[in-house]
């Protein structure tokens, strides 16, 4: 038995492997939420890519939801996107107003800034003839931060006495 709240369920990944295989032409299911609980946009991909496999999804308690008639169907792929499209929208709503919540607060976002002493560990190694990963691997920070450094050295010249040395 699959558990809907998880993404990672057999049971489902069976069925779907099963529906591939054309084992069977409907599947029936306790109400849709149990199909998909990752929200609506994924039940409608579900449903969808069922559809293309020509096999139907009835709702056990919920008749009206019974994509074997066409009619219904439409209706109901119709009904279900417009909601994963809201849902999708109020997702994205409260996201941006928590962040903005947040930057009010004072606090700030993103990765914390790597340590001066690093940068300059890094651009010195570098500088002395090391590659970059080779010198992201011993400072203990990404190859891409290296480059990004490197590069603003480079491009800007001299940006702070840890760079001063390239």
């Amino acid at each position: 038995m699959a558990t809907g709240k998880n993404s990672n369920r057999p049971a489902l990944n069976k069925m779907l492997k099963d529906a591939h295989r054309h084992a069977f032409d409907v599947i029936v299911v306790w109400s849709l939420d149990r199909l998909s609980r990752e929200g609506m946009s994924r039940t409608v991909q579900l449903i969808e890519m069922l559809e293309r496999m020509n096999i139907a999804v009835i709702s056990y308690t919920e008749p009206y939801l019974d994509t074997t008639n066409e009619l219904a169907r439409n209706i109901l792929l119709a009904v279900v996107s417009t909601l994963a499209k809201a849902e999708r929208e109020r997702i994205s709503e409260r996201t941006r107003a928590g962040l903005a919540r947040v930057k009010r607060s004072g606090k700030k976002l993103g990765r914390p800034p790597v340590a001066s002493k690093k940068r300059a560990e890094a651009l010195k190694l570098v500088k002395g003839g090391m590659k970059i990963m080779a010198a992201a691997r011993r400072v203990g920070v990404s190859y891409q931060s290296v480059l990004n450094w490197k590069n603003a050295v480079n491009k800007r010249g001299v940006k702070n006495r840890a760079a001063a040395s390239l």
